[in-house]
């Protein structure tokens, strides 16, 4: 897979074209298309919705699941690397024994409106680990919640926020300030980086998907494509499980690759558990996922437009003009307009569909 893409057909600038790329794509490889149709229009109006196709035999207990917008905006590169699979299955060179899941857009109303949060300032990802109550607390978040967080974008009350921002700077130090928004919280649901107080419509829709193609799955392994940490089009393979844990060392030999041990970076927390693993004993299987990371721009310093986005979406206007420079200077920091990058990703990204692929068709 070294040939040079037509990028048009593979990476769109909206969530119309790109679930008419999916379902174009999909027509080609002789699969049919399900749609979950979101409660909520996009910018323009448009409808949104989580689509999903299934390859392979209908019974397979070992299944390849793609998926891509767990993080809404970061879904454009995930859709474009899911149409070039369906577009070059023979390359994929996909056993047949096995099926093969594509969820696209997983949160679409966030990339709809270039957000990496729900319709609700859900952060799916989270939404995904923390299932139930009681939900871990961020007292560092709570205590300087309000310059985090500004209620107004100019005047008195951004003023009195970017001074408690400026002295939690000071008394801690950067480092610090981004791993407690990165943290995130369950208390303040206006708030940078909020988890969330119970299933979202992103949650039960992949539940619903589950129910609708994996019950006869035994072993199902998951390659959730993100973007916006590490080197410009450069690839980490993340894993939130343990170093010495079987899902660990196994993402590990499939993707031939040294996993990212989470946590020792500020932008990249530590979790309980990775996205999707809850679907397990949902249908009865065992559950390996590995998160691929794709390098985009310098997003530990954009923290700025981070607080502009959400401000825009919680307390300010999400049609204004201001929000739509927002979105766009939000947008590039996930989904860059670079040809190279976007080629270097979606050869990448086929590459270790059809490792993680390999291992699955293997994994007994």
């Amino acid at each position: 897979m070294t040939m040079i893409y037509p990028l048009y057909r593979y990476f769109a600038e909206t969530v119309p074209q790109a679930r008419a790329l999916f379902a174009e794509a999909a027509n080609e490889a002789g699969v049919t298309v399900r749609t979950w149709e979101h409660p909520l229009p996009g910018p323009m109006g448009e409808m949104l919705a989580l689509d999903a196709c299934y390859l392979g035999p209908p019974d397979a207990e070992n299944v390849l699941m793609i998926t891509s917008g767990t993080h809404g905006v970061e879904g454009h590169t995930g859709s474009g690397i899911q149409v070039g699979v369906l577009r070059h299955l023979r390359e994929m060179n996909f056993a047949p024994a096995i099926g093969v899941l594509l969820v696209h857009l997983v949160n679409p109303w966030g990339c709809a409106w270039s957000r990496r949060e729900n319709e609700d300032n859900v952060d799916i990802f989270r939404d995904l680990i923390y299932l139930t109550p009681p939900y871990p607390d961020n007292p560092l978040y709570d205590q300087f919640e309000e310059g985090l967080n500004p209620r107004t974008w100019h005047g008195p009350e951004r003023a009195r926020a970017d001074a408690i921002w400026d002295a939690f700077a000071a008394e801690h130090g950067m480092d610090v300030v981004t791993a407690t928004i990165r943290r995130g919280t369950h208390k303040h649901a206006k708030g940078l980086t909020y988890n969330g107080q119970g299933p979202t419509w992103s949650r039960r829709t992949v539940e619903a998907v589950a129910d609708a193609f994996l019950l006869s799955a035994k072993r199902i392994g998951v390659c959730d494509i993100h973007t916006g940490f590490g080197d410009f089009g450069g690839l980490l393979v993340c894993s939130h499980n343990a170093r010495d844990s079987k899902s660990f060392q196994t993402v590990g030999r499939w993707l031939e690759a040294d996993v990212y041990e989470t946590g020792n970076h500020p932008l990249i927390p530590t979790h309980p558990a990775m996205p999707y693993e809850h679907l397990g004993p949902q249908v009865g299987a065992e559950v390996i996922v590995a998160a691929l990371e794709y390098g985009t721009h310098d997003v530990a310093g954009a923290f700025d437009i981070f607080r502009a986005n959400t401000f825009i979406h919680t307390y300010g206007d999400p049609q204004s003009e201001f929000a739509s420079r927002v979105a766009a200077e939000y947008r590039e920091l996930f989904y860059p307009r670079s040809a190279t990058w976007r080629s270097t990703v979606l050869t990448n990204g086929m590459q270790m569909a059809a490792r993680i692929g390999t291992g699955v068709t293997a994994w007994r």
